[in-house]
Formats: C-alpha cells, sequence, structure tokens
C-alpha cells in the first residue's frame, strides 16, 4: 500500500509540470483576471488544489473499483461531457468579470460561483497524458482503496506545482492585464466548448 503511494508521488512529481501545462489555458486567466492580494492568490491556488483532491479522490477510488469497465466510449463521452461543463464555467466566469453589473448576471448569481473550487475539480479529470498514466495504472490495481491511496500521492505530487502560479496573480494588479486574463478565459472557454461537443460525438 506504502509502495502504491510512493509511485503515485513519483508520477505526480514527474508529470506535474506537464499537468501544469494544459491546465494553464484555466488557471492562469482567473489568476490574472482580478486584483488580488498575495494572501488571496494563495488562497484561490488552494481552493484549485481542494478541488483538484476532490476529483483525484472520487476518480482515482472509482477507476479502481470499475477497472477495466471505466474504458470505452462512454467513458470518452463523460469526458466530453465534462469539458462542455468547464467551458460554461469559463464563459460564465468571463462574463460576471466583464460585465458585474449586467442583470443577468445577478438574476443568474454567476458572480457567487467558486469558480477556483469548479475549475480545480473539473481539470483534475482533465484527460492529459499524466491523468491518463496513472489512470491506466489505477484500472490495473484492482479495488477502490488501491485507487485512490495512487490518486492521493499523484495529487500531492502535482500540487508542488501549483505553486508555480503564485507568480502570475502579480500580474493581476494591472487593469491592462485583467482584461486580457476575462478575454482569455472566454476564449478558453469557447476552445473547451467545441472540444467538449466534438468529443461527445458532435462533429461540426
Amino acid at each position: 500500500m506504502i509502495g502504491i503511494f510512493l509511485q503515485g508521488i513519483t508520477l505526480g512529481l514527474s508529470t506535474g509540470l506537464f499537468c501544469l501545462t494544459s491546465c494553464a489555458l484555466v488557471f492562469v486567466p482567473l489568476l490574472i483576471s482580478q486584483k488580488r492580494g498575495a494572501r488571496q492568490n494563495l488562497g484561490l491556488v488552494a481552493e484549485l488544489a481542494a478541488g483538484r483532491f476532490a476529483a483525484y479522490m472520487i476518480f482515482g477510488g472509482t477507476a479502481g473499483a470499475l477497472g477495466k469497465q471505466l474504458e470505452g466510449i462512454a467513458y470518452q463521452r463523460m469526458l466530453g461531457g465534462m469539458m462542455v461543463v468547464l467551458a460554461l464555467l469559463m464563459l460564465g466566469y468571463a462574463v460576471s468579470r466583464c460585465y458585474p453589473r449586467w442583470t443577468a448576471c445577478h438574476w443568474a448569481r454567476l458572480d457567487r460561483i467558486r469558480y477556483p473550487l469548479l475549475f480545480g475539480f473539473i481539470t483534475g479529470i482533465n484527460p492529459c497524458p499524466p491523468f491518463l498514466l496513472a489512470l491506466s495504472y489505477a484500472l490495473e490495481l484492482g479495488g477502490a482503496i488501491m485507487g485512490t491511496i495512487l490518486f492521493l500521492g499523484f495529487f500531492l505530487g502535482t500540487s508542488l506545482y501549483l505553486l508555480l502560479l503564485l507568480p502570475a496573480g502579480w500580474l493581476g494588479r494591472w487593469e491592462n492585464v485583467n482584461i486580457i486574463g476575462r478575454i482569455t478565459a472566454a476564449l478558453a472557454g469557447v476552445f473547451f466548448l467545441f472540444t467538449g461537443l466534438t468529443r461527445i460525438g458532435i462533429s461540426f
């Protein structure tokens, strides 16, 4: 059991930088789109980490319990659906920051959504190569506990790289950078929307 935990940490440390790069399109716009202090940026990164932790624990346990049953077209469509949700959240975040006084934003309560936590959760099951590598190993382990332990180690290994995001938050004190962050969030939302719909099976 300890060996599986250590393998998860090793996998996270060896692939964490790639993991961070693949999620940068989500995390960086979030950090630079608002003016925040150092403590607020640290809290935001902590929320991202908490969301990823929840995703890894749920998905790791599920992968270990279901094994090979989790693979296939249904799994790909599920990931596509999660990507569509991520896209809609990013678009909602961009709108709520660009038009905070817009009546529709208040009606939909877009400004009250815990975006960092949700972004962390959904990107936690992002089908990037490091995640798929950890998933393939969890599928072979058999058992929810073993899968959870593996992903716990994977979470700890990859989370160290989240601290590299903090300098990006420092850029958010400039209004022009805030605008760039909001525009980037909207564009990323459109990109993830089309990608997710394609994974579900809707072609354009």
